[in-house]
């Protein structure tokens, strides 16, 4: 299984790897990449151009080019991100908004969605506010259906001001649960059979 991950916390070794690496080491068989957003400075948001409309590649020759081949080569997508003023961070936001390029190629060049991977997100956060996810959740589940993904699980970690992620056993306890949800989907699509985890599952379903 190919997993990979888009990091969109500037901070490598802080609480959202936390849950990275305890969601990485329950999965079965995984040759995991990390995208580091920081990493990518140079590569600018969507300028809704319009030219991938009919282009396969956005116009803007960077990294996201790159990354969006690894993209359709992965079996399971990861976002991992801190929240910031309610959402997943500005970085992280700013990096994916490029998926417009993807966008594109279902909604002008006739690319049927195939929903063949798997989504899991990761959010961190000081705030004690459990409901503060809902709208990060909601935000994200369209990036997946972008990347062709269903959203397998969700985990976040609130409260990290004072209870470290990496000491969060409620937290390290749901990404465990998440590796193992994404472990039985791998092994229902080897096996040629869809796995109905996830939202818009049912819809998905109700299409085929």
């Amino acid at each position: 299984m190919r997993t990979l991950v888009i990091f969109g916390s500037p901070k490598r070794n802080g609480h959202t790897m936390a849950l990275v690496q305890e969601l990485a080491a329950g999965l079965n068989d995984s040759e995991t990449e990390i995208i580091h957003v920081s990493d990518c400075p140079a590569m600018r948001p969507c300028m809704d151009c319009g030219r991938c409309r009919t282009a396969r590649t956005c116009m803007q020759d960077d990294a996201f080019n790159e990354l969006q081949q690894k993209i359709e080569a992965a079996d399971c997508i990861v976002l991992a991100a801190p929240m910031w003023f309610g959402t997943i961070s500005g970085t992280l936001l700013s990096f994916l908004s490029r998926l417009r390029a993807l966008e594109s190629q279902y909604r002008y060049q006739g690319r049927v969605h195939q929903y063949d991977k798997a989504g899991v997100l990761l959010l961190t956060t000081g705030a004690a506010w459990q409901g503060m996810g809902i709208t990060a959740e909601n935000t994200a589940e369209p990036l997946f259906r972008l990347m062709d993904a269903l959203m397998i699980d969700f985990v976040q970690a609130n409260s990290t001001d004072r209870l470290p992620a990496a000491e969060n056993f409620a937290a390290l306890q749901r990404c465990r649960a998440a590796a193992d949800k994404v472990n039985l989907w791998y092994e229902q699509r080897e096996r040629g059979a869809f796995c109905q985890t996830g939202r818009m599952s049912s819809d998905v379903l109700a299409s085929r």
